[in-house]
This record gives C-alpha cells, structure tokens and sequence, in this order.
C-alpha cells in the first residue's frame, strides 16, 4: 500500500511551485472551474486541496463563496493556511472522515488516482454534498513516476463512474481531454525526465509556459484525463 501522507508531508515544500505554475495543473484548475461555472452555488470545498492554489482561484473569481479546503497533509494545509488567509483549511482523510458541514460543491482534482479506498471517499462526500461532485483524474496505462508521487491507480473505462453511481450519485457529464499533446506526448516526457524532481527554474517555468499553450490543441473529447461531474441521486 502506497503511504501518500508520508510523500505528501515530505514533498509539498517543493510541489507547491509546480503546483501554481505547472502547465498540467493550470489546465486542471482550468477544466474544473469551467464545470463548477455551470451550477449557481454559495459553498465549495475542495478534498485534497494541497496548498490551496484551486482555493485561491475561486475565492478571487467568487468572493463570496464560502470556501473550504482539506488534505490528509498537515504540510499542505499549513502552507495553504498561511498563503490564503481567508480560506478555510482542515487537516482530515475522506476516505474515513466525514466533514461536519454541507456544501454545494465538492471538488476532487488530482486525487481520486492516490486513494486506495476511492469508494469511501466518494460515499462520505456523497453525505455532505448538496449539489455537484466535480473529479478531475486519470485513465488509461500508469507511468512508473507517476507511482512515485503515489498514484495507486489509473482508472479504467466506465470504472469512475460505476463508483460515483455506486456512492448516491448520478453522472451528469463526463469529459475527456489530453489526447494527443498531453496523453502520450507531455506524460511521457514528463516520466522520462522526472519533472516531480526537478526544481522551478526560470528555463523551466518558460518551457512550461509554451506547454501550456500546445495543450489548448488537444482534440476535444478525447484523452485519458477525465472529468466527471457528479450530482446526488
């Protein structure tokens, strides 16, 4: 069994660069703000939220909105704490807690593929989700890095949704992106080299920049990063 928290508590330090700059997570905050636009909602909270950079985003783009995060990472959540004053962050597992307030929307980016018991987690948000589930996550064949950074999975086809459905819920819409540029092409190159490992340099944050703007070419509706938006059944 992969100890996330250990990789968690030991890395976020260094991840949380990436996590603000890195061209696969400003798509990822890109996609999932697009399907929280489609719901009128004054609650958020995001499971798994690391240092809060998702958080930030919608609080700036939705002021209003009362916005909660939680990890199993106490690093995180610190360094969330402290960068975000105004956001709400809780050191909590999903997998065997249940937040003690209800919201609109739950958010889940980049973290389905890291839980042994998914299942858990999906049903103990089901308890306190009062509008839409939104999970951005991944298909298709495992990269051997991506097992260091503690993926226990990638999701086969119609497996997310069976389990979403098997928790309370009922899919209402279903995205997949990536393919070409981003699934082979970016994941690939981005095992080889270790990019988890790598500092942010300035050569590095230039060359994610020009990533950035070739994965707006993917062709739509295809490609093994999916997101699944969720409403309660």
């Amino acid at each position: 069994m992969v100890d996330n928290k250990t990789i968690y508590e030991a890395h976020w330090h260094e991840w949380e660069a990436m996590k603000r700059h890195g061209p696969m997570s400003r798509h990822a905050r890109r996609l999932v703000m697009r399907e929280c636009c489609r719901f009128t909602f004054s609650s958020l909270l995001d499971v798994g939220c690391g240092p809060g950079v998702f958080l930030y985003d919608i609080h700036t783009r939705f002021p209003s909105i009362l916005c909660t995060g939680i990890d199993v990472s106490e690093s995180a959540v610190s360094i969330a704490a402290k960068r975000y004053p105004k956001v709400r962050f809780d050191v909590l597992d999903i997998t065997e807690e249940i937040p003690t307030h209800s919201v609109d929307i739950v958010t889940m980016i980049d973290v389905a593929e890291h839980l042994e018991r998914d299942t858990d987690a999906f049903r103990n948000i089901r308890r306190i989700c009062n509008r839409a589930c939104i999970i951005l996550t991944l298909e298709g064949r495992m990269r051997e890095a991506e097992k260091d950074i503690g993926h226990v999975r990638n999701y086969g086809k119609k497996e997310l949704t069976g389990k979403l459905c098997r928790a309370g819920f009922r899919i209402d819409r279903f995205v997949r992106w990536g393919w070409p540029f981003y699934s082979p092409l970016y994941r690939n190159i981005s095992s080889k080299v270790k990019s988890h490992e790598k500092p942010l340099t300035l050569l590095n944050r230039c060359i994610g920049e020009i990533f950035y703007g070739v994965l707006f070419w993917n062709l739509p509706g295809h490609g093994d990063l999916v997101v699944a938006v969720a409403t309660p059944a």
